[in-house]
């Protein structure tokens, strides 16, 4: 009896330990994703689509960022989604999570300015949608990408409808696989 106990005990520890890699995988993975939206190129082209108020988008954490953290690209984004009916895969509150606290790491913003900014972000309307994490993995390693990516990617798909992001390397694989892409003048 005792033998058994024992052994599920080490079966149980195993499976924490598995998880807790896991666990600490994806914030490695969140943060160099962080880093990674903060040091990318931002993009000048924009795809004018005022007046189309029944217009689908799917917007990433680099723009909804860029909104309530006051970036440059602020007004044209704001501009850009007007009437937009916006979406983005429901892993988003903690990519904006990540995006603030690696701000805040960075001494870039005060923690009073990151509740707000999150809070600001709350109050955005966008729909949350549910991604298959199986296919957007095997997007993620046919694209040589990352899961975050391969979410939007997916959610575009499922949307049938454009991607909005300040991410160049995200805007560069969704026009590989043929995906249509809102980028914002500065």
């Amino acid at each position: 009896m005792r033998c058994c106990v024992a052994q599920q005990l080490k079966q149980q520890r195993k499976a924490d330990l598995r998880q807790h890699i896991v666990f600490v995988y994806i914030i490695v993975i969140l943060a160099v994703r962080v880093l990674r939206l903060h040091t990318i190129k931002r993009h000048c082209t924009i795809v004018n689509r005022r007046g189309d108020k029944s217009m689908d988008l799917v917007i990433d954490a680099s723009a909804v960022i860029a909104v309530v953290a006051n970036e440059p690209e602020k007004a044209a984004l704001i501009e850009q989604t007007q009437g937009a009916i916006m979406h983005a895969p429901a892993s988003l509150p903690w990519e904006i999570g990540n995006a603030l606290s690696a701000m805040l790491k960075r001494k870039r913003i005060t923690i009073e300015q990151a509740t707000t900014a999150f809070r600001s972000y709350s109050q955005i309307p966008i729909r949350l949608i549910d991604v298959d994490v199986i296919r957007a993995l095997v997007h993620a390693a046919r694209l040589g990408i990352y899961a975050y990516d391969a979410y939007m990617i997916q959610a575009a798909e499922k949307q049938d409808c454009p991607i909005l992001t300040l991410d160049g390397g995200l805007i560069q694989v969704a026009k590989t696989v043929g995906l249509r892409v809102m980028e914002v003048e500065t």
